[in-house]
């Protein structure tokens, strides 16, 4: 059944016929029923929204044989064309149901034809022929395991390999057109920052290996209510210790975070047409505040939240997911990191209070080895953040109510802009 929002939605966007099919839970996993003729349960982890376009989720697929990732996608009827060559291309048993005349299609990952990658991993032969690539000629890959930790269908796949003879490796699945950034930026902040050294990669594919750091995510080190502070001070020293790295081979990204901002507002007009004046001026004002910005270039994470850190077991932390890293400005990691902290408290995945002791811990530890940025800065790169962060109460799916999310992280948002911080300039 679809919630209110989702069926206003559905009823403004009519280029596409399987978005309420999609955006229904219960409605995805009785048509895959139907389709395989046994009781199945849909349960959607992630969404990607684009009016008029597509929409693409993932999910998981819970049979009577076990639990599957999957993803399922639909598209405008001008895009027929591009389902039916997924069709075509996808592995035998990878196409789950289809329904050519909405535009929908759901598989398995390898049938993801943006990720040709994951079509090697979902044959025996082919992935030993790849992990040698990678590794080396070595007797374990015959017995590899391999295991998905994340996917975002038609983006990246990262996943954990054992090899019985060799290292324990992370795997991670790119766009091939997009692999040759990500594994720069990887190779570039392993040397002399601390972060997982590439073991290889295959950019014709859109593969990377890259070294398993032992120890635990920084989310499930023990603390009250959540991560322990002395872990998340961690965490902040070893950011600045990134930021901190000089002579490492990232390169810039020009106006990229701007862009960002903009495309972020076009993603909330649609989904909030009734703020769209306000969304509109709003993200102008910080786009235009980020153009008109002294420009620096020290190394960035690019990504940064608490779920990029993982403790070792005498309590130091380490980064990961380096592939977005390149030359920034530091207050764009500490600005990502507080608008993720923000998002999790309006879902009540944290509590206000915790988001904050949290926050201020990272901070703790980040002075500790480097000055914090100035807070124009800050309060800049938090507004923006915000406001491309402000869209996940929908696409994360963790609440009904994702039109009070989104709204309420858009306050936040306008909160920094008229902060005396974010007034003040930029110097």
């Amino acid at each position: 059944m679809l919630l209110p929002a989702d069926q206003a939605l559905v009823l403004r966007d009519q280029d596409l016929p399987a978005l309420a099919l999609l955006l229904d839970e219960e409605g995805l996993g009785a048509w895959l029923a139907d389709q395989h003729g046994v009781p199945v349960r849909w349960s959607t982890r992630y969404l990607r929204y684009k009016q008029g376009t597509s929409c693409v989720i993932a999910g998981d697929l819970e049979t009577p044989e076990g639990t599957r990732h999957c993803f399922a996608s639909a598209h405008a009827s001008d895009a027929l064309e591009k389902v039916t060559k997924s069709l075509r291309r996808a592995p035998a048993g990878s196409v789950l149901g289809t329904d050519p005349a909405r535009g929908l299609v759901v598989a398995t990952p390898p049938a993801d034809r943006d990720l040709p990658g994951l079509a090697l991993l979902d044959d025996a032969r082919r992935t030993r022929r790849l992990l040698r690539g990678l590794v080396g000629d070595r007797s374990g890959v015959r017995d590899a395991d391999l295991r998905t930790l994340r996917y975002k269908p038609q983006r990246r796949w990262v996943g954990v390999v054992r090899l019985r003879h060799g290292p324990t490796m992370v795997l991670r699945v790119y766009r091939p057109a997009a692999a040759r950034r990500a594994v720069e930026a990887i190779r570039a902040c392993s040397v002399g920052c601390g972060t997982p050294a590439l073991i290889g990669a295959d950019e014709s594919r859109g593969v990377a290996a890259i070294e398993h750091v032992q120890g635990a995510a920084l989310s499930r080190v023990s603390g009250a209510g959540g991560p322990d502070l002395a872990a998340v001070r961690s965490a902040g020293s070893a950011l600045a210790r990134l930021h901190s790295a000089r002579n490492v081979a990232l390169h810039g990204r020009g106006n990229a975070d701007a862009d960002a901002v903009l495309l972020a507002a076009d993603q909330l007009v649609a989904l909030l047409p009734d703020q769209t004046d306000d969304v509109r001026a709003l993200s102008a004002k910080v786009a235009g505040r980020l153009l008109n910005t002294a420009e620096v270039r020290l190394p960035v994470h690019g990504d940064f939240s608490l779920d990029q850190v993982v403790v070792d077991e005498t309590g130091v932390a380490r980064l990961i997911d380096l592939d977005e890293a390149h030359l920034g400005d530091p207050a764009s990691d500490l600005a990502c990191v507080a608008a993720a902290l923000a998002r999790d408290a309006v879902l009540g995945s944290v509590s206000a209070d915790l988001a904050t002791s949290w926050l201020e811990a990272l901070r703790e530890g980040y002075a500790d080895v480097l000055a914090p940025p100035a807070e124009e800065r800050l309060a800049v790169h938090t507004a923006a953040h915000l406001l491309r962060r402000a869209v996940e109460p929908f696409r994360l799916r963790q609440t009904a109510d994702w039109p009070e999310a989104v709204g309420e992280l858009l306050t936040r948002a306008r909160q920094v802009v008229t902060s005396a911080s974010f007034m003040e300039g930029v110097r």
